[in-house]
């Protein structure tokens, strides 16, 4: 029999055999190619979502809850050079309702820009009639969910930033939100950027589109952005230097004054705590520094006597004459008013009832207990009320009755001579411990420190 009969013969006889496996093989095959087709099919649409969220975005800088100044953008813009576009953009998020439907949609990105904004779509010019100051579009998916189109009137209601992230401890009142209506004058497609996003996501967001004017008006931020976007020319690393470069202290929401007659300047933020790295780069460039940590104590407390509601500091022993080198973390400086209402004085034990912010954002009350040191009288050696940040609610407020520090305050606690206090010396503290022992208690992920007091190198 010859070599092919053979063959032949062998593939008759295991016809079914052979016939599942090309069955098989052809099954797989065809899974095979589907799943490449499908792999490529999404792979493009996730390509095609990418280009219309982004547009002609490319580098960006992201503020969040911080904002700097819109002119920043155009410092950007100037260091790089030719004709590079940096846009300030003002984006918060809200709710949106419809007057005549009824429909809500939660969770919508709410932008305020200008016309370097619309350089960045696909189109690359401003939708038509942005120039009318009352100008508000909103984009197709917007319009498909709440069941809106030109002409129409949304309530739209968004939350007025704080000086302070609502995660913070003392941050003031929790929320303070404020409604406005918008006439709609365009539905945007995705050429004139329906579908942005900054955000790697399938289903394009809710979006409302206004001047940034008017919500920096709404929102009571003037001349400010938390978002500067970079056309997709730029290289990432350049845009980053020049943004290094451009940025002053208004940029880091910082101010610098002077802290007492001695040539000792301070710089405070008006988000009240101070992010470590502020605190290193400017020790590099003082001669001396000393950072201060403020806080609130909602008791302190000597045997049976009790101040309630009491400013303490902690400073090093640079810069003051309050708190020396002599200090240890476990003593304590009392101010003379609060010596004579707890009846303390030196070597008594003092303990300090704070709150601090723990897990889910609640509340939990800690206490420490020092000795006293010392006792010096307030208006002496500096002692005054610029060791005390600027607390949203307890900062800018007349009375203890109207403070509304993020804390509950119970007022039946509030005495006659408490008012008193505040009346003649405001937030001014009350007590002093060591830069150590604030930072052990109170040191949080938004910053260790509430203000630093420096000298410059000559």
């Amino acid at each position: 029999m010859s070599s092919l009969r053979l063959i032949l013969s062998s593939l008759f006889h295991y016809r079914w055999i052979n016939f599942s496996v090309l069955a098989g093989v052809a099954l797989t095959s065809a899974i095979l190619s589907g799943a490449l087709v499908v792999g490529d099919s999404v792979k493009e649409s996730l390509r095609r979502n990418a280009a219309a969220r982004l547009s002609q975005i490319g580098p960006v800088m992201l503020g969040g809850e911080r904002f700097f100044t819109s002119a920043l953008a155009d410092r950007i813009a100037t260091e790089l050079g030719g004709d590079a576009v940096a846009a300030p953009v003002l984006q918060i998020t809200g709710t949106a309702l419809n007057r005549d439907g009824g429909r809500r949609v939660n969770q919508v990105q709410i932008l305020g820009v200008d016309d370097r904004f619309w350089k960045l779509s696909n189109k690359g010019v401003a939708p038509e009639g942005f120039a009318d100051e009352r100008w508000i579009a909103i984009n197709a998916p917007l319009a498909d969910r709440i069941g809106a189109e030109v002409d129409d009137t949304l309530i739209v209601r968004v939350e007025l930033p704080g000086a302070l992230s609502k995660d913070a401890p003392l941050s003031g009142e929790s929320e303070q939100t404020t409604p406005f209506t918008a006439s709609v004058t365009a539905v945007l497609d995705a050429e004139h950027f329906g579908l942005y996003s900054l955000k790697a996501e399938q289903v394009p967001p809710a979006t409302i589109f206004l001047r940034r004017e008017r919500l920096e008006a709404i929102l009571e931020q003037s001349g400010r952005a938390n978002l500067i976007l970079g056309d997709d020319s730029l290289d990432a690393k350049a845009f980053a230097a020049a943004a290094e470069k451009s940025w002053g202290l208004e940029d880091l929401q910082l101010k610098v004054s002077q802290a007492d007659a001695t040539g000792t300047s301070q710089i405070v933020s008006s988000r009240v705590f101070f992010d470590s790295v502020i605190v290193s780069d400017l020790e590099k460039v003082a001669a001396v520094s000393s950072p201060v940590l403020t806080y609130l104590a909602t008791d302190i407390a000597s045997g049976e006597n009790r101040t309630p509601y009491s400013m303490v500091s902690g400073v090093g022993p640079e810069l003051n004459a309050i708190v020396g080198s002599e200090i240890t973390d476990e003593e304590i400086v009392l101010s003379q008013w609060l010596a004579d209402d707890l009846a303390a004085k030196p070597g008594d034990k003092v303990t300090l009832v704070y709150n601090v912010v723990g897990a889910g954002r609640a509340l939990e009350e800690q206490r420490r207990t020092f000795k006293v040191a010392g006792i010096k009288a307030i208006g002496e050696a500096g002692w005054d009320q610029s060791w005390t940040p600027e607390f949203p609610g307890i900062f800018d407020v007349d009375g203890l009755d109207d403070w509304e520090p993020g804390i509950p305050i119970d007022s039946d606690r509030i005495r006659e001579k408490d008012d008193v206090f505040w009346d003649q010396y405001k937030a001014t503290p009350k007590a002093f411990v060591s830069l150590g022992a604030a930072r052990s208690m109170w040191s949080n992920r938004f910053g260790d420190a509430t203000a630093v007091r420096f000298q410059l190198k000559d």
